[in-house]
């Protein structure tokens, strides 16, 4: 997010890790027998990376040195890791917690101690869900399932998650599962987009969907942003964009795309 990192995986499963201030060869290199997954935390001062064969490993920036702390979860299917919807970790605005997703359709949310600490960490699963996103400031997780609901949990004391009443709140997304998830600057709004082409808006304090359905003919969403101020919604398919006012639910700009793959 800071822009002094780049991290990137290539199609022989290296991942590399630069620091774009320096010249020459990478910060870290590492080969691979599958897709490596990659994210940076919101203050860019961590990066999860893992792949579907081996466990999450959590790196510390800038001195690019792990913290010797493995995040063990399911293998994903290899079959499904190599596709486009492969799923990616996720790091926490908060610099202890840590989520996970893969495709054994389960979400993992860690308790994780600090680069000095040597306590393991503790992990709360949360079943059936394939995707997730957070908010910045770490206190809401949304996951959406293979089934199509969408749930909103509330982050409770660390290693807890607060579940019941409003603090989780399950809704009907589509009719096939849910492929990307993502919150509006403001954290008010969630977009979800499902495998059947419907993009979604919902209200994050509440949980209900506002009056608002975006089509992708040609399938699934497989991006969701949130302009600066949260006026607009770009939902990108493989051969569509669409920019869509969220306020009225107004199409604005429809792109084709040309797809060679």
């Amino acid at each position: 997010p800071s822009g002094e990192w780049l991290a990137t995986s290539d199609l022989s499963n290296t991942f590399r890790l630069w620091n774009m201030a320096e010249d020459g060869a990478p910060v870290v290199e590492r080969l691979g027998s599958s897709i490596w997954h990659a994210d940076f935390s919101a203050d860019s001062s961590r990066l999860l990376v893992g792949s579907s064969d081996r466990a999450y490993e959590i790196i510390y920036l800038p001195e690019a040195r792990g913290a010797g702390v493995r995040l063990h979860h399911a293998m994903i299917d290899s079959s499904y890791a190599t596709g486009a919807r492969a799923p990616a970790p996720i790091v926490l605005a908060t610099r202890n917690m840590v989520v996970t997703n893969d495709a054994g359709r389960a979400v993992k949310v860690w308790s994780v101690a600090g680069a000095q600490a040597s306590a393991a960490p503790r992990v709360k699963s949360l079943p059936g869900g394939t995707q997730a996103t957070l908010s910045a400031d770490g206190k809401r997780i949304a996951v959406g399932t293979s089934t199509g609901d969408v749930r909103i949990y509330a982050v409770g004391a660390p290693g807890g998650i607060l579940l019941g009443g409003s603090s989780a709140a399950e809704t009907r997304a589509g009719s096939m599962g849910i492929v990307y998830l993502a919150l509006s600057e403001n954290e008010q709004m969630l977009a979800s987009a499902s495998m059947d082409g419907q993009v979604r808006i919902w209200e994050v304090v509440s949980g209900t969907p506002r009056d608002i359905l975006i089509v992708h003919p040609d399938g699934a969403a497989h991006d969701l942003v949130f302009t600066e101020s949260d006026r607009y919604l770009i939902s990108a398919s493989r051969r569509e964009v669409i920019v869509t006012d969220v306020g009225n639910g107004e199409i604005v700009a429809r792109q084709r795309i040309q797809a060679n793959h």
